[in-house]
């Protein structure tokens, strides 16, 4: 059963808003604004996957959680992730949003990759974000829909209680994998921001190595970061000699070189394609895809925002992530 999935007029939105369902909702600052106090989430985001993929600044996207047997939403801050974490549901699953390209952003994997009992509950989310030109403009937030309040510091979640009946899965489609002969690459400081890298040992300028070696950029960096792959996506080749990426990069971490793809497209749709019809509650895909796949006015992946990072447990770039409902094993 799957309730209003995808972009819906400012009128329509508040109408779900005040319903007291439990939801999230994903579009432009002004438009969340506008919704009424309600059992709701939201990030901020323009770009969206939906029959005709695409940039949209009218409407707003939503997920009604209809499932739920019961839900409640939560505020935290970076430093109260045990505490987010022991509040997920026993049976259920839990929808994060985290504020894009923050300090929040930054810490999130240090703060959940410690955790204990992380696998434990089911849990999904996206970085927000906003219009790549107003990077450094402009704050990506996330709305806590008991307050309306928007805030860049501030985790948002909706913990969702299923009936025993019922159960979910979370996925991730990656299109990704790392080059056979990648070089290896480790930086010296934290953070979206990178002058220097250690390449196979070697200390260069990251941003006149990229240039040098004429590094395509559709192609993530790849880590394995705590048993997963994680792909960070590049934002900008920086004339000024520094490197900006969509995800944060860990000191002394080693990561390699993803090889690229023939066909973006259809790599990403074949993946897609293997998963069969959409039965998710929730669906996020990267802004990065959008950008690099040629996405725009086109259908490929299941319908949720276009983000600055996709959350499976952890953080990730240029990925698709899902969460599916199926009937209790």
């Amino acid at each position: 059963m799957i309730g209003t999935m995808g972009l819906v007029s400012l009128d329509e939105a508040i109408a779900i808003a005040a319903s007291g369902r439990p939801a999230f909702f994903a579009g432009d600052e002004p438009l969340l604004r506008r919704l009424p106090a309600g059992n709701w989430i939201a990030g901020t985001i323009p770009y969206f996957m939906n029959e005709h993929g695409s940039e949209d600044h009218e409407r707003i996207f939503v997920s009604e959680q209809v499932e739920a047997a019961h839900s409640a939403i939560g505020s935290y801050a970076i430093a109260e992730m045990e505490t987010l974490l022991a509040e997920r549901p026993r049976h259920g699953y839990t929808i994060l949003i985290i504020p894009g390209l923050s300090d929040v952003h930054l810490r999130f994997q240090d703060a959940v990759s410690s955790a204990e009992r992380l696998l434990e509950t089911p849990m999904v989310g996206f970085a927000s974000g906003v219009a790549l030109a107003d990077i450094g403009i402009v704050s990506p937030l996330v709305f806590d829909g008991a307050t309306r309040e928007g805030r860049a510091d501030r985790i948002v979640a909706l913990h969702v209680t299923l009936p025993a009946a019922r159960e979910a899965t979370v996925g991730i489609v990656n299109p990704f994998r790392e080059k056979a002969d990648s070089v290896k690459l480790v930086f010296p400081n934290d953070g979206f921001r990178q002058t220097d890298v250690l390449v196979d040992g070697v200390r260069h300028n990251f941003a006149e190595w990229i240039r040098t070696h004429d590094l395509d950029l559709r192609s993530p960096l790849i880590a394995n970061l705590h048993g997963y792959r994680m792909n960070v996506s590049f934002r900008a080749v920086s004339d000024e000699n520094h490197v900006d990426f969509y995800g944060p990069i860990f000191a002394g971490q080693e990561y390699e070189l993803a090889a690229s793809l023939d066909n973006y497209e259809a790599r990403f749709a074949s993946l897609v394609a293997e998963i069969g019809p959409m039965t998710s509650a929730f669906s996020c895909n990267c802004v990065v895809n959008y950008v690099h796949g040629d996405l725009a006015g086109k259908h490929v992946g299941y319908p949720g925002p276009m983000s600055f990072g996709e959350i499976a447990y952890m953080l990730l770039n240029q990925t698709m992530v899902y969460l599916k409902i199926d009937a209790a094993a």
